[in-house]
Formats: structure tokens, C-alpha cells, sequence
């Protein structure tokens, strides 16, 4: 009931992609072969999500490294998002060139809870990525930096995670969700 994927072959055809701005461009979802990861290939001003469906859990932990190349012109954005549905998802959000994102839950639509972190992030810089999720208590350690929120115990089924990229070509790589 987990999803493990070092991307020893190519899995990217799994994925579902969504362009993030189609008007200013088609980014796109390759592998590397050499470096056994995949990688998004985006532009100035579009980017794209990439989604998997998993096994539906109340509480559990998602993890990956990412590792940011190269930002568009001014900035990159990068954003993982563990998903209920539309309304409600947990979303660690941040920036190279648009200052320190943040930790969130949402529900119903809703902002319930989030925090800030201190740092943006660097090209050509690999981040471990872990977030460990609970009804009560969700805790990031990312970007050299460790973020809880605990201030709505709600409870989210995460059925899906989305990864997403806008202004910004990176490597993904080391995914697995589950306990």
C-alpha cells in the first residue's frame, strides 16, 4: 500500500501531467537514463504538475529529493502538495528569487493552519525532502529547515500527490509514500 519510485527504469509514463500555463509554453516530464531519475523541463512563466494516485491514508509520510537547475528569469517556484481533493490538501510551497515559501493545510478551501520557512532554495542544490502527515500534526523537514503545524486536527485522506514546477527545470528523484 506504498509508492516507491528511485526511477531505476523509466516510470514517467505513471504520472500524470498538467500544464501549469499552456499559453506560454509545454513543459515536459523526461527520464535520465544516466542519472536513473526523471526530470520536469519547464520555461519562463509555465511549468507543470506531475500527480500520482496512491493509496488512500489518513496519516503516513511522503518523501523525494529535488534538485532545482536552472529558474526562469527571475525565479523558480517548486511545490509539493499531498491531496484529499480540490479543498483539501497539505502544500509545502517555495521559491528561488520569490523569497521563503511555506508549510499549509487546507480545508474546505480554507487555509487551516501554515508556517513559514526562513530559507528559499539554490540551483544546482539537492533537497531531501520529508513530510510527515497526521491529522494533528503535520511536520516538514526540508530546504535545511524542520516545520510543524498543528493548529487544525482535521482529518485529510490523501489519495494523490502533485509535484509541481512553474519557471523551473529540475530533478526529481527517491519517491515514496506511505508509513
Amino acid at each position: 500500500g506504498y509508492l516507491s519510485d528511485s526511477f531505476d527504469t523509466d516510470t514517467t509514463g505513471l504520472y500524470t501531467l498538467t500544464q501549469t500555463d499552456p499559453a506560454e509554453g509545454t513543459a515536459e516530464f523526461v527520464y535520465d537514463s544516466v542519472g536513473q531519475r526523471a526530470q520536469v523541463l519547464a520555461g519562463n512563466d509555465f511549468g507543470l504538475i506531475v500527480s500520482r494516485e496512491v493509496l488512500p491514508r489518513a496519516f503516513g509520510a511522503f518523501s523525494m529529493d529535488f534538485l532545482p537547475t536552472v529558474k526562469y528569469p527571475l525565479g523558480g517556484r517548486f511545490a509539493v502538495r499531498l491531496v484529499q481533493d480540490a479543498d483539501n490538501y497539505y502544500e509545502l510551497r517555495n521559491t528561488d528569487g520569490y523569497g521563503p515559501g511555506e508549510l499549509s493545510k487546507v480545508v474546505g478551501g480554507q487555509v487551516v493552519d501554515s508556517v513559514g520557512l526562513t530559507n528559499d532554495y539554490d540551483q544546482d542544490t539537492t533537497y531531501p525532502i520529508l513530510v510527515s502527515f497526521a491529522p494533528n500534526l503535520t511536520t516538514v523537514e526540508a530546504f535545511g529547515e524542520t516545520l510543524s503545524i498543528s493548529q487544525d486536527d482535521t482529518s485529510l485522506t490523501i489519495s494523490s500527490i502533485e509535484i509541481e514546477a512553474n519557471q523551473q527545470t529540475a530533478y526529481y528523484d527517491n519517491l515514496f509514500f506511505g508509513e
